[in-house]
């Protein structure tokens, strides 16, 4: 199994599906920006919301705004319009939580009040926080740039 977490925005406001066999799934498109040396891109992932979890929260859900979500991974491939095979990210939404770390100008109130709500922030896991401060003066962004802590060799791909 192949588990992550996410952070982006939301490219459209959440659908509402059934699917044939009567199982509700509620479907988020996020894009998640992502940085190759000093090319900035955005990929783009499917996240599935199953049955009637988190109910509460998609009416809170809109165009634009930014979530982290937690789920098991899957890639999917598809035909382009080209024709050429294309890749997909799909996510079975495990833990899904508002970012109020956002660093999307248009969503950012006073220091004062981004560290209030950024107070209790957590990911969902027993003894597992995430803190948003550090990231809250930087575009959020996998790795942010140079701060990786690991050399290029050490990675498996």
């Amino acid at each position: 199994m192949l588990f992550g977490y996410l952070v982006g925005f939301l490219a459209a406001d959440p659908e509402e599906r059934m699917t044939s066999g009567g199982k509700r799934v509620v479907v988020l498109r996020l894009g998640v920006k992502s940085r190759v040396g000093s090319k900035d891109e955005t990929v783009w992932c499917r996240c599935n919301i199953w049955n009637n979890r988190y109910d509460k929260m998609i009416p809170y859900l809109k165009k634009g705004s930014s979530v982290i979500v937690a789920g098991e991974l899957s890639v999917e491939s598809y035909m382009g319009r080209d024709g050429s095979p294309q890749a997909s990210i799909s996510v079975s939404v495990d833990t899904l939580k508002f970012n109020s770390g956002s660093s999307r100008p248009e969503s950012r109130g006073s220091d004062e009040g981004r560290q209030r709500s950024n107070d209790n922030v957590s990911l969902g896991f027993e003894g597992e926080s995430l803190d948003t401060e550090i990231a809250l003066d930087k575009e959020v962004y996998a790795g942010f740039g140079e701060d990786q802590q690991y050399a290029s060799e050490d990675v498996p791909f």
